[in-house]
């Protein structure tokens, strides 16, 4: 069968260029009969290492490219010839890829010349003279050779069937479709209508390995690999004499074990260098997380100061984390406050150097929702059909169309009858749609990243990887994950944890045990949701250590085991004693943990540490060969240690059904932990946990998050300039909203406005507002004028327009706040009684005067008390009356059987300026 390689084609990473999707494309390619096939996406080589990987497993082989724009009609097609110039491209992706012919010219790059460019006499007479490792054109049938190697013209772009989809995402883009764009024909029939004597001249050159081989090398922290072994070693051993544990002889055993891996496998330098950014981050006061991932199950890693779990306590593995027989690369992911991460990233740049470091690439696609509209929009359908239709979407994360097909489908016919709008949706579904940078993701490499992947200057200058997470990790380059977690930047303005406290708090405080107990976990690190707080509630939790298996439960899978673990704690159900209760024993005979899975095997079948890492990885990839073969293997050494084959397949089954929901106990444990430690801090110190709470979330968030807060008893008070800082700061009378909430007043504006007010406090709204005008602008003035936060102060304010200040019309001091005008937000304000809910019996009425009379000595206020349980039934408690604060509201929550109590609340639009908005009546 004669063939050719397929060179002209553009993925899906050409973005909104080509709507040719790399899996679906390689398979049609493949059934059609290609052989060889050459990726040359748009001035980009993202999508080289995925095109080589898929091929592969095709077992095709790939010419890596791209395609340059000399002009915006005349483009060229390079592609690398040797490693050389692979590096090459990568250079000029790096760079900015050159306009100029004569700068691209390498011998070891093979040029392209398109049909669209056949005639131009700009590309011609420049191309013989140019030394390019060789040349290559292509042709359509009426044109005349050049005596140069040829391909046929197919400038693939998008799949069979589907140019209409095409031509709309180039809409969509904003682009002119390609000249003879199509979709993929055999080869025997592009090369039907070509002359039979130029077959000779057919191109057919086999293409080069041209990615990078071997393994990329981290950086030497010191000077040699050896030297870094060795200064691993005695780091840890000095982070464990300083931390000293009782008793020493397992963590030095352990210690050790893990020393002699890490050092075998070459990964000391790596150890070093996270070590190292993290005691950077300490010198320099940026909190960073107790841990994430399997990285929490190293002793090495906590010896060291990364991490700050005892992974022995915990019963944390470490082959979960770093296997010798699994030869993948270790993973230390860092959770740092998300205000400061950009400083740990520049000082990995200055430290390693500027061109070996840089963020990962990522890419956002057509979701559900966003092709739905960018299609509509392209049909110029309605908007408000549109909405009418995007309002049964769910705002799922990872939605698929099919899976709402049949209740969407016809209400978009119903719109659009010729079923354009849901047809070439469906096609463009999951597309990529632009780049962006991965939240976490670093990489860093002993040479410029040039010579391995591509990057690209991002909006900083700083480089950025071309390629995606998992392209970047199969090239071999070793990647950090830095991500800046919001909660974090919570403990940070609480000021609870200047001493990485996370250790240092109690694990059984009653006042945390009791916040969990009644749910009243609201915006509380992984614990902040309707069900995981019924199970706190169901729980009670007796310490630290059991929100590690809440964290664990409340997921799909093991959700359905939750009733028997909570069965089996209060001892209603016994453990039962077998091979689970006895390796599961801290979850009351559940499996949860993959760790778990790890000692069953090991203690079933004798395999080691390693080999249940494997057996455990292997079991979740679900390959029916590979589970036949171990399934045999797994049964021939549980009989070698006397289990029975009836045994056997029960534990078996068990082990299947497993595999789809096991959970990583290493990151249970530090999030679990982390997570009390946020509840702690929730429960010691409430104003100082919400004020950092409203001030790390958006306007969007905050709503919801205010009336949460201000139903629980706390006052929210407005901007204000006699007392406002930047941000939301806890008093004894509330939280005060901190003056950037104003729209259009920035964190620098806000600070000139608090230091003016520190050299000399504001007398008058007057005299206020011209201080404001002259360290801002006149504008911001307006602002906070309009905003209410001159209302505290005395006096009128001469506003523009305005003849004189017996003007009484356009005084100031009525004059109207709109708070969705200047904050973007209603004002949240608490009304009406106390509302307690109870689990307790409603008929216990005198129980309740007892209880209330002894609060209300210490909490008189004007509120009344109604007591309702969850059936919808409530009374009013005669004769008490309490304050609405979150004092009086923290001591009814300490109640026995109070599952919850709070306020009603209202938002306010519009108050008058000046008016005390924040008190509540019944």
């Amino acid at each position: 069968m004669e063939s050719f390689p397929l060179l002209n084609i553009w993925s899906a990473y050409s973005l909104l260029r080509s709507s040719w999707d790399i899996d679906k494309g390689l398979a049609e390619l493949k059934r059609l009969g290609y052989r060889t096939v050459g990726l040359a996406d748009f001035q980009s080589l993202a999508a080289a290492e995925l095109f080589s990987r898929r091929a592969a497993h095709l077992d095709m082989a790939t010419w890596l490219g791209m395609t340059v724009a000399l002009a915006p009609d005349l483009h060229v097609m390079l592609y690398a010839q040797s490693p050389d110039g692979w590096q090459l491209l990568c250079t000029m992706v790096q760079e900015g890829v050159p306009t100029e012919l004569d700068r691209l010219a390498s011998p070891h790059l093979l040029l392209v010349l398109p049909a669209a460019s056949y005639e131009d006499q700009r590309l011609w007479p420049a191309v013989t003279a140019l030394k390019f490792g060789g040349l290559v054109e292509e042709l359509r049938p009426e044109q005349a050779s050049h005596g140069l190697p040829w391909i046929p013209a197919c400038p693939v772009r998008y799949h069979a069937r589907e140019e209409d989809a095409y031509q709309i995402l180039m809409h969509m883009g904003e682009h002119l479709p390609q000249p003879g764009a199509c979709s993929a024909s055999s080869p025997q029939s592009v090369l039907a209508p070509y002359p039979v004597e130029w077959r000779p001249l057919l191109f057919q050159e086999l293409p080069p390995s041209v990615l990078p081989q071997e393994r990329a090398r981290l950086p030497v922290f010191l000077e040699t690999p050896s030297q870094d072994q060795e200064q691993l070693v005695y780091q840890a051993k000095m982070g464990l004499d300083a931390w000293n544990p009782t008793p020493k002889e397992p963590y030095e055993a352990r210690l050790q074990h893990e020393l002699n891996i890490i050092v075998s496998m070459g990964y000391a330098s790596y150890f070093l260098i996270v070590a190292d950014l993290v005691q950077y981050a300490r010198t320099h006061g940026i909190l960073t997380g107790p841990g994430r991932g399997s990285a929490a199950g190293s002793l090495v890693a906590r010896c060291l100061g990364i991490t700050s779990i005892d992974p022995i306590e915990h019963g944390l593995l470490f082959e979960r984390f770093l296997n010798p027989h699994r030869r993948t690369l270790p993973d230390i992911d860092l959770d740092v406050d998300f205000t400061k991460r950009y400083q740990l990233i520049e000082y990995l740049r200055q430290r390693w150097g500027t061109d070996r470091v840089a963020q990962i690439g990522t890419y956002g696609t057509l979701g559900a929702r966003a092709v739905l509209r960018d299609v509509a929009r392209v049909l110029q359908i309605p908007a408000a059909q549109v909405n009418a239709v995007m309002a049964n979407v769910p705002q799922t994360p990872g939605l698929r169309l099919e899976e709402i097909a049949g209740d969407l489908k016809p209400r978009t016919l119903a719109i659009e009858p010729s079923g354009r709008w849901w047809r070439v949706s469906r096609a463009l579904e999951g597309l990529p749609r632009h780049s962006s940078i991965h939240a976490a993701g670093v990489v860093l490499s002993d040479r410029p990243l040039a010579q391995l992947v591509p990057c690209v200057k991002g909006p900083d200058g700083h480089l950025v990887t071309q390629m995606d997470m998992v392209s970047v990790e199969k090239l071999g380059l070793l990647k950090l994950d830095v991500l800046g977690l919001r909660a974090l930047s919570v403990a940070v303005r609480i000021g609870g944890s200047r001493q990485h406290g996370f250790n240092t708090v109690d694990g059984a405080d009653p006042l945390t045990l009791g916040l969990l107990a009644r749910g009243d976990t609201d915006a509380v690190f992984q614990l902040d949701g309707h069900g995981v707080r019924e199970l706190l509630q169901r729980m009670k939790p007796r310490h630290a250590k059991e929100i590690i298996d809440v964290v664990a439960l409340y997921r799909p899978g093991p959700m359905d085991a939750i009733g028997t673990y909570l069965a089996r704690r209060a001892g209603q159900e016994p453990v039962p004693h077998d091979i689970f209760g006895a390796v599961c024993h801290d979850t009351y005979g559940v499996m949860v943990y993959q760790e778990q899975l790890m000692q069953l095997v090991q203690t079933m079948a004798g395999y080691t540490l390693a080999e249940a890492d494997l057996f455990r990885r292997a079991i979740s990839k679900k390959d029916h060969a590979t589970l036949s073969q171990m399934e045999g293997d797994f049964t021939a050494r549980a009989q070698g240690k006397q289990w029975s084959l009836q045994e056997i397949r029960e534990i078996w089954g068990s082990i299947m059904a497993f595999a789809d929901y096991g959970f990583n106990k290493s990151h249970a444990a530090a999030y679990g932990l982390f997570s009390y430690y946020m509840a702690y801090l929730k429960a010691h110190y409430p104003l100082e946990f919400w004020a950092a709470e409203f001030s790390t979330i958006g306007v969007d968030k905050l709503t919801q998050e205010a009336k949460r807060a201000v139903s629980q008893g706390i006052v929210l008070w407005p901007p204000d300039v006699t007392r406002s800082h930047v941000d939301f700061v806890a008093e004894p009378s509330g939280i005060v909203a901190g003056l950037t909430l104003i729209r259009g007043v920035s964190p620098e504006m806000a600070q000139r406005i608090i230091a003016e007010r520190e050299r000399k406090s504001f007398q008058s709204k007057s005299e206020a507002f011209e201080r404001i005008s002259r360290v801002t602008q006149s504008r911001i003035a307006e602002l906070v004028s309009a905003s209410g936060a001159l209302g505290r102060l005395p006096g009128r304010l001469l506003k523009t327009g305005q003849l004189s200040l017996f003007d009484t019309e356009q005084d100031a001091s009525l004059q109207q706040v709109d708070a969705v005008q200047s904050f973007g937000m209603e004002w949240p304000v608490a009304q009406g009684p106390i509302y307690i809910r109870t689990t307790r019996r409603l008929e216990d009425v005198s129980w309740w005067q007892r209880q209330l009379k002894s609060l209300q000595r210490d909490f008189p206020g004007p509120h009344a008390v109604i007591v309702g349980n969850d059936q919808g039934k409530a009374f009013r408690v005669d004769g008490i009356r309490l304050q609405g604060s979150w004092q009086s509201l923290q001591a009814l929550r300490a109640l026995p059987m109070v599952s919850g109590c709070g306020r009603r609340i209202e938002t306010k639009r519009v108050w008058t300026d000046g008016q005390d908005i924040t008190r509540g009546t019944d």
